[in-house]
């Protein structure tokens, strides 16, 4: 939109005076507005306005991608922005990604270290600068932090309404560790978005930030009609309605013509009388769901597409220019965008026609071609094929079931994929055919993801009785549940396996992680015993899966090592790294509980070294944080990985001991206001659905440490001292828990480690494991 016309001094001066408000915190301004009616507009007018003292980065997200991208579109959107404003703005002052990672001579030795194993040819060499693709979630966020936290800047986001939930999660984050600056988020509203938009209003305020509110409304028509074209004669009485009808839509009056139909929207008639070569090149900048580099398009058009339509690159400037000039595209530095959401929405709701589709094999065809070499590919791919229920996309499920396993919420892609199951279903019995494989990856998904409700919808599809590995998949989905009828279910359901078969310990291992969330330590511990002895099992690889589990019911040091070290022998056996980086996790455990800090430390090390990509870092993190806890070396940086970690957990669990540990930290450094946050959120989590005792004894020490420091409760202080006391007391809970419990609160007389803490930091570990896919009876 040409900001010189639009009259918005008053809305500016509002804006700026919010600004410049002065506070100890961030500020939050929601700008609210209908689609179109000038949010974009408004800020770009900002930007010029003379009395703004700091620098507006944007962060551009078209509406539509809600639709497209689950998982950290706005998050990576927010970090290259950032970041190419840091290089380009702050170069002599701030750290570039890579400099900020290897700053510390420890980063600095393990590359130059491993730069040298490359040369001797002993493994790959680490470069300096990676790909932003390629940067860990942390790495990201830290340096975002960092960036801001060096300067005052506005953050503008657009279309915050359709933030994916991680990113909204990391976006509190760094709100959080952010006091100078001003974010900017606009909220394009509907008729059904209050209750969200309150929703996430509530949310925000957690962060401890400065919010405003302020909503942009409808541009005086007298005003407004100057956007329209100068060249053709316009009904003003038209355009009026169709204006009005919108709710105040600038597009409508922007993309005006001369015979406007009050029925239809002028965004739709402009796009109708495109001529098919501008509706092929719009078409593949919309099918792209992003700003494409114009040598992308260039390529894709006109070098590689077997579609040709485009014949030259004069011919494909002058369609980029036209559809410029009307007001269709824009052009930005290099990339090519379409200039608003309105033109996006109305594209989604278009009839299907060839030239659609013809973009559309140009587009999938330039992807196929660097599935192994450009990261985006399998993306982009994954998103046309759902859009146009492609059958190719059965066609290479591994990677997609790679690509959705990364992500952390997958359920929008989830219901994606089921809904072209459908979709190929209605092509009959060879469609249900192609489609097996199809729902096998959803259940394997869903169970990595502990979504145990959504595996058993998609397995009870394809369930056979006759099949080893649907058996062992069902059994593993009753593991995941938290109830007396599941644990009942898989009884019988073992019953029915073979005796001593493999299958027969695949489901015991499950049965086994059930009942530590059922029973008692001590009951589930003489059920493990029993299997270990069970000599038929001790052939099968998984065998050593049960050895690493039992290990975690047993109170003695010396006998849980062994178990350890009998599994990290047979996973070596088999080349499974990622199984013995499980195990080293398990070992670091069990000498921090007596007090070996730097032996734990190693060990985690040594996981690490083993499997770097897959292993859990919010894992790592809390368990690092936890040693430093225990060995009085906390600091901020304890404080910053147990954030990160809980960032980075996925089930309630995990968050509950993320949580309880937090909520020391915040009790060490004498912090109410944080830990009074944390002891909240852990008493509001319904933790007591989980009946293992160790976890119970974690929440109520630690909520109780909590209440004895700051003493504003003594009968919150008092309830946690007595469910302790209910624990140690009770005939069924094991005893090294008991000893425990006993020794921090000087019920008895104890020599051991952890017991001279008043709290108790803990560790999270691995019991799920993954069902060998060729698994048979």
């Amino acid at each position: 939109m040409n900001t010189q016309l639009l009259d918005r001094e008053s809305e500016i001066s509002d804006v700026i005076e919010i600004i410049n408000t002065v506070t100890e915190k961030s500020k939050i301004i929601f700008l609210t507005g209908i689609s179109g009616v000038g949010k974009s507009g408004l800020i770009e007018k900002l930007t010029l306005c003379p009395l703004l003292k700091n620098v507006i980065i944007p962060v551009k997200i078209s509406k539509s991608s809600v639709d497209t991208i689950e998982n950290l579109q706005y998050f990576n959107a927010i970090y290259k922005a950032v970041t190419k404003y840091a290089r380009t703005k702050m170069f002599d002052k701030i750290l570039s990604p890579t400099q900020q990672g290897i700053k510390n001579g420890k980063n600095l030795c393990r590359i130059v270290t491993d730069i040298i194993k490359s040369k001797l040819g002993l493994n790959e060499v680490t470069f300096f600068a990676e790909p932003e693709e390629h940067e860990s979630i942390i790495r990201k966020k830290e340096y975002l932090s960092y960036i801001l936290k060096k300067t005052n800047v506005i953050l503008d986001v657009e279309n915050i309404q359709n933030i994916d939930t991680q990113s909204f999660e990391i976006l509190k984050e760094v709100i959080l560790e952010s006091t100078n600056n001003t974010f900017i988020f606009e909220y394009t509203l509907s008729k059904n978005s209050f209750e969200h938009y309150e929703n996430m209003y509530k949310e925000f305020k957690e962060v401890n930030s400065e919010i405003w509110c302020y909503k942009v409304d409808k541009m005086d028509f007298l005003i407004a009609k100057r956007l329209a074209p100068r060249n053709i004669l316009i009904n003003e009485e038209r355009l009026y309605a169709l204006y009005e009808k919108s709710e105040g839509n600038l597009m409508e009056i922007i993309l005006a013509n001369a015979d406007i139909k009050t029925y239809t929207s002028n965004i739709t008639t402009k796009l109708n009388s495109l001529s098919k070569n501008e509706k092929y090149i719009l078409y593949i900048v919309y099918l792209n769901d992003s700003p494409i580099c114009y040598d992308k398009l260039a390529i894709m058009t006109i070098i590689e597409s077997s579609e040709k339509i485009i014949k030259d690159f004069e011919l494909l400037k002058c369609l980029v220019n036209e559809l410029c000039d009307k007001k269709i595209l824009v052009m930005d530095k290099d990339f090519v965008k379409i200039k608003h959401d309105s033109i996006i929405e109305s594209l989604e709701h278009n009839i299907p026609t060839p030239i659609l589709y013809c973009a559309y094999a140009t587009i999938k065809e330039y992807y196929n071609k660097r599935l192994g070499s450009e990261p985006v590919a399998v993306e982009k791919l994954l998103f046309l094929y759902l859009k146009f229920s492609d059958q190719e996309l059965l066609t290479f499920l591994e990677k997609v079931k790679e690509f959705v396993l990364n992500l952390k919420y997958p359920d929008l892609i989830l219901k994606k994929l089921e809904h072209f199951r459908e979709d190929m279903l209605c092509v009959g019995f060879n469609g249900f055919n192609g489609t097996y494989y199809l729902t096998l990856m959803i259940v394997e998904i869903c169970l990595n993801k502990k979504m145990g409700a959504e595996a058993q919808k998609n397995l009870d599809l394809i369930f056979d009785e006759c099949n080893a590995y649907h058996i062992a998949l069902q059994a593993q989905i009753l593991s995941l549940c938290e109830n007396q009828e599941s644990h009942e279910a898989l009884q019988k359901l073992i019953l029915k396996t073979p005796t001593n078969s493999r299958l027969q310990l695949v489901c015991e291992i499950c049965i086994l992680y059930l009942k530590t969330k059922l029973f008692p330590s001590a009951q589930t511990k003489l059920y493990g015993e029993k299997l270990i002895k069970n000599s038929s099992y001790q052939e099968y690889p998984e065998y050593a899966f049960l050895l690493r589990n039992y290990a975690e019911l047993c109170d003695d040091t010396e006998i849980c090592n062994n178990l350890y070290m009998k599994a990290l022998d047979i996973f070596e056996q088999n080349n499974m790294f990622h199984e013995m980086a499980t195990v080293y996790i398990s070992l670091s455990m069990i000498h921090a509980y007596n007090g070996n800090i730097a032996l734990a430390n190693q060990y985690i090390e040594d996981a690490l070294s083993l499997d770097n990509s897959e292993v859990s870092m919010c894992y790592i993190l809390n368990n690092k944080s936890t040693l430093q806890i225990l060995e009085n070396s906390y600091n901020e940086t304890t404080e910053k990985n147990l954030r990160n970690a809980l960032l980075l957990s996925v089930s309630k669990y995990e968050k509950l001991i993320v949580n309880a540990n937090l909520l020391v930290y915040y009790c060490l450094i004498d912090n109410f206001t944080k830990a009074k946050e944390i002891a909240y959120n852990i008493e509001n989590s319904n933790y007591e659905d989980f009946k293992y005792e160790e976890l119970l004894h974690i929440i109520y020490q630690n909520l109780y440490y909590f209440y004895s420091v700051f003493e504003h409760d003594n009968d919150q202080k008092t309830y946690y001292y007595n469910q302790i006391l209910i624990l140690v007391d009770s005939p069924n809970i094991r005893e090294s828990t008991k000893e425990l419990a006993s020794g921090m609160n000087h019920l008895i007389e104890s020599q051991t480690f952890y017991a001279q803490f008043p709290y108790r930091v803990d560790f999270l570990g691995y019991w799920e494991f993954t069902i060998d896919s060729t698994l048979s009876y």
